[in-house]
């Protein structure tokens, strides 16, 4: 990967294989939740996966429109990944939506 300046809120695209169990699979948008400093000098960063699969809406899930499309970020999916996971930049969440976010991790870690 060549060296991308990486912020809290961007969306890029990001390799989640392989996989155990339920944990959500294959090469997905994930939002970047570390914080700023963490994803400039840690060679890990923290992620939430997005799916399309809206079938179900819970309290710690927050929808947003990405792509023309109504996608949800799951946050019981959180985890650390290796930058050299990270690929395509797809684009940021808003503020509100940063916001929105937050609240449901906290609902989700309560």
């Amino acid at each position: 990967m060549t060296e991308k300046i990486i912020k809290r809120g961007d969306i890029y695209k990001v390799v989640l294989d392989p996989t155990v169990g339920r944990e959500i699979k294959k090469t997905r948008r994930c939002v970047i939740i570390s914080n700023n400093q963490q994803n400039l000098y840690s060679p890990l960063i923290i992620v939430i996966p997005i799916t399309s699969d809206m079938d179900k809406l819970y309290s710690w899930e927050v929808v947003i429109h990405s792509e023309g499309k109504e996608r949800k970020i799951v946050t019981d999916q959180i985890r650390s990944v290796d930058k050299e996971r990270i690929r395509e930049y797809k684009g940021k969440v808003g503020y509100e939506t940063l916001i929105k976010l937050e609240n449901a991790l906290r609902r989700e870690l309560q």
